[in-house]
């Protein structure tokens, strides 16, 4: 009995390594690297989720319907329907470490990017979405940051009761995102209005125009018109006279 359990086991073990293994990495990002890579960021209600085979059965992914209550960036309409890879469905069950789960009734502001004709999918998985709760000292509605947080300098310790680390309420979370996206808006405003830069010499249609004519000396115009034409000097710009014989002559 324990031989066929060992066979078991080992049989299971060899299976599983066969199948191609996936990493998933997850670069850290702040606000402002998602507020400007989002295309919409919008604050709603999650009204549905719905798990679908996905990769030709292979795999679970999840659509979530959410109920738009605000826009702070762009505007996909009333409703939207998100893919999140992972999901459950029946007994089987698909997870992508990173990825966000949901579940109805939450409320969320997500930071979205698009690829039509593909639905929106969450930026940078979990990093994306930022939860709604309600303080129960206050009653005001708080965001609370994903658990990933960008620090590319240092590596900081979290401390708790640490003000700096304290949730925004949903009014000041809104006015910062707006405020990013703004700065971005006027930064890339800045850079359409710049002329071009300045040519190097040589280079364009005056470099054209004298390397069509190299053998030209510094002050020397580029046509003939009005040069004199001397003796012994043919025009470039008269076509040639032909001589006629007189008549008379030739009677006499």
């Amino acid at each position: 009995m324990l031989r066929a359990v060992i066979a078991g086991v080992v049989g299971l073990a060899c299976l599983a390594s066969a199948r191609p293994a996936r990493a998933t990495v997850v670069v850290a990002a702040d606000l402002s690297d998602l507020a400007r890579a989002a295309h919409v960021i919008v604050h709603g209600r999650v009204v549905s989720v719905q798990p679908q085979w996905a990769d030709g059965r292979r795999g679970v992914e999840t659509i979530v319907r959410l109920q738009a209550s605000e826009y702070l960036k762009g505007d996909f309409g009333t409703e939207i329907l998100i893919r999140v890879p992972g999901g459950e469905l029946g007994r089987y069950r698909s997870v992508m470490p990173g990825a966000p789960t949901f579940r109805e009734g939450d409320e969320v502001v997500l930071f979205l990017g698009a690829s039509p004709p593909s639905l929106p999918y969450v930026l940078g998985l979990s990093q994306g979405v930022f939860r709604l709760v309600r303080n129960p000292a206050t009653g005001e509605t708080v965001v609370t940051p994903p658990p990933l947080v960008a620090n590319a300098t240092r590596t900081v310790a979290v401390q708790r009761g640490d003000p700096q680390r304290r949730s925004p309420t949903l009014e000041q979370f809104a006015r910062q995102v707006r405020l990013i996206v703004a700065a971005g808006r006027a930064r890339d405003t800045r850079e359409r209005g710049k002329p071009p830069g300045r040519r190097a010499p040589g280079k364009g249609l005056q470099g054209a125009q004298q390397a069509k004519s190299p053998d030209r000396s510094p002050g020397e115009p580029e046509s003939n018109e009005g040069l004199q034409e001397g003796p012994g000097t043919k025009s470039l710009d008269k076509p040639p006279v032909k001589r006629v014989p007189d008549k008379r002559r030739q009677d006499r």
